[in-house]
Formats: structure tokens, sequence, C-alpha cells
């Protein structure tokens, strides 16, 4: 009976939506093309535009993407593509753009959203709270949290650099908790210098904390 609950409201877009940054490769066809007669044929400069009047900062989580300027988006905030009114282009980070309604076919590699992390967290953006860490962590990983969280574990560090074992180097983790040496990170193969460390997968971390 469980199952069928879960096959019966299973929702694709929502998966992929929610799981975008395990996978290496981003579906074709998932964004329709400036002039295509969606967005207007010159989207490009009243996006360029609109993102440089917010001096490159998200409207949403406030993160300064200056130096990653592909980063930052404009969003429709009535969802229609043409409506290219000053009070209708929201400029937001990738992340912060993919959670808003109806973006289930946006893709966010997970280079990129390890970025807008780091820019985040060196930002000051992101407190080592449970609503912030809900809020910032990869969609990915925000499951495993939810059941950490009805575990009593404390809050996780989202986005926390530890050194690797590869001299100069570092790995950033997607959540992890340092007073307990456990770690979840979504790709690599890096091993953190401390050996104390545990770095769960998605599959370990869903099996550690259920």
């Amino acid at each position: 009976s469980v199952r069928k609950s879960v096959r019966d409201h299973f929702s694709i877009s929502e998966f992929f939506e929610t799981y975008s940054s395990c996978f290496i490769y981003k579906p074709s066809r998932s964004v329709p093309e400036p002039g295509n007669g969606v967005y207007a044929a010159n989207w490009k400069e009243i996006s360029q535009r609109t993102r440089a009047m917010a001096h490159w900062i998200c409207n949403d989580c406030g993160v300064d993407l200056t130096g990653h300027k592909n980063l930052l988006h404009v969003h429709h905030v009535d969802g229609n593509k043409a409506n290219n009114t000053s009070s209708n282009l929201r400029p937001l980070c990738a992340a912060c753009h993919r959670d808003q309604p109806m973006h289930a076919s946006m893709h966010i590699s997970y280079t990129d959203m390890q970025t807008i992390t780091r820019c985040r967290r060196e930002a000051g953006i992101i407190a080592k709270t449970w609503a912030s860490a809900m809020k910032y962590a990869d969609p990915a990983v925000r499951g495993v949290l939810n059941l950490a969280q009805q575990i009593g574990m404390e809050a996780p560090d989202i986005g926390l650099s530890v050194s690797a074992t590869a001299p100069h180097e570092s790995i950033q983790m997607d959540a992890s908790w340092s007073k307990n040496r456990i770690a979840i990170r979504l790709h690599g193969d890096q091993k953190p210098a401390d050996s104390r460390w545990t770095v769960c997968d998605l599959k370990d971390a869903l099996n550690r904390f259920s």
C-alpha cells in the first residue's frame, strides 16, 4: 500500500527538479532559446540590463555573483516570458530561481550549485540553523537533512570545505557535522586529509539517518 501511494503521487518533473544536481548531463531542449516566440528576441539585452542594475546580486538570498555573472538569472514573476516590464523581472541566482514555482525543467549543474553555495558562505548568508540549512542546501540533500533533524541532530554546516589528502586541495561538503565528523557529498571521490571524517553519498546518508 505504501508503494502504491508513492507511485500514484510520484511526479517525474518534481523528481528531476529536486535531484538535478545528481545528474551529470543536462536534459536537451529543456529551456527555450531567446527569439523562438517564447522569449523576446532581445531577451539577452533585457537580461543583461536587469542583472547589471541589480549589481549582480540575487534579489532573494542576497548572494553577490559579480564574479559568476552567468549564475544570476532573471525570473518572470507572473510566469509570462513575454512580459518584460521592470516590475515583472526579478534577478535571482540559479539556485533561488530553481526554487520558484513551475520551474521543474530547470537544471543546475553540481559545480554551479557548489559555486553558489561557496559564495553564500563567504558572504555570511548561510547560518548554522535548521531553517538556513533547509533553504540553502542543495535540494537533493534536503530529504536526508529532514531525517537528520527528526532524529535530533544539530543543524549542519552547508558548503563547509575541509583539507583533502591531495596537497593544497580542499573538498566542499554539501552538508556536514564537524562534531561527529560526518559529511554528505553528492559527487567526487576525494578523501579528507583528516581520516576521522566519514563522507557519505546520498544512498549512504539515507541509510545512516533512516
